[in-house]
């Protein structure tokens, strides 16, 4: 990597001419290729978890899959799946049961019983591409269109889950144009005026920070997997299968990296002082568009 603090280097056109081509004097990078080859992991060995994995993912298809269970908690729970980064094991059964809430609610009603629960199953609705208006927030609403000030806890839950559902908007709906202006404001100043819980405090923070919208899934699953840890109603299985997931995941992007920076090296393209060494940078990039290990060819 010497090379490339030299003012300059040298090359031969095809005329035989001797070329002096300027250096941009770029750094070395700081993913030394003997550190990356070093990376390693107690989880690269897959097959030794797959028992242990499928009985979870079992017990959670089973609970995505309940007839039992209502429409909220439904929802709480495939909300929960999919930001600890678990929802790609699940796609079928999760379409299937928003289907079935949809269908649901177009039936008797899209009304909930309150703004949380109104703006969750809102979000999520839209996010796996059903058709939900604007309107359902019109109940929640004032004479003059504003939404109300929350006074406590719950009322400040409801809100982060508005502001939350407002980033899934469609070009000119205004209630939820509103919705987010009001909301982001309100959540800026509420944390003064009432005492809430260490837990939600942060995820207000995280959700003023950037929205769930905005957020690639992967470093999304990370802070949530910590987050859920800290919640009492946690289901045990649910945040194990996440961990273990996440774990084996990163795993098979480091042997990925591994695989890739001996190709890099091999082609010798770290040697060029006029083009930076950006290697990893761009495999983290594609790494956060498609992590899903049966995507796996894609990340290189």
């Amino acid at each position: 990597m010497a090379a490339q603090n030299e003012a300059t280097t040298l090359s031969i056109n095809n005329l035989g001419e001797e070329v002096i081509r300027r250096s941009a004097n770029f750094q070395p990078s700081v993913w030394d290729y003997g550190f990356v080859q070093s990376l390693g992991s107690e989880y690269s060995e897959i097959e030794e978890y797959a028992e242990e994995v499928e009985r979870m993912k079992g017990e959670v298809k089973r609970l995505i899959n309940s007839k039992e269970m209502d429409s909220l908690s439904k929802l709480e729970l495939i909300d929960c799946v999919r930001r600890l980064g678990l929802g790609y094991h699940f796609e079928e059964e999760i379409e299937k049961a928003m289907s079935a809430i949809y269908d649901e609610k177009a039936k008797f009603g899209w009304g909930f019983e309150d703004l949380n629960s109104s703006s969750l199953g809102f979000r999520l609705l839209r996010q796996h591409k059903f058709l939900v208006c604007q309107d359902v927030f019109e109940r929640f609403t004032d004479d003059k269109g504003s939404f109300g000030v929350p006074s406590n806890e719950d009322g400040v839950k409801g809100l982060l889950s508005l502001y939350e559902a407002s980033f899934h908007a469609l070009e000119g709906e205004m209630i939820l144009d509103n919705a987010k202006a009001f909301s982001s404001t309100c959540l800026m100043n509420v944390k003064k005026d009432i005492n809430m819980s260490p837990s939600l405090a942060r995820k207000v923070d995280h959700a003023l920070d950037m929205p769930i919208h905005w957020r690639p899934n992967r470093l999304e699953a990370r802070w949530f997997i910590n987050a859920y840890e800290g919640e009492r109603d946690r289901n045990p299985i649910l945040l194990k299968l996440a961990k273990l997931d996440y774990n084996m995941v990163q795993s098979i992007h480091k042997k990925e990296v591994s695989e890739l920076a001996r190709w890099w090296v091999d082609l010798g393209v770290n040697n060029l002082a006029f083009a930076r060494d950006r290697l990893m940078e761009h495999y983290l990039w594609n790494a956060l568009v498609v992590f899903e290990p049966q995507f796996e060819p894609a990340g290189k």
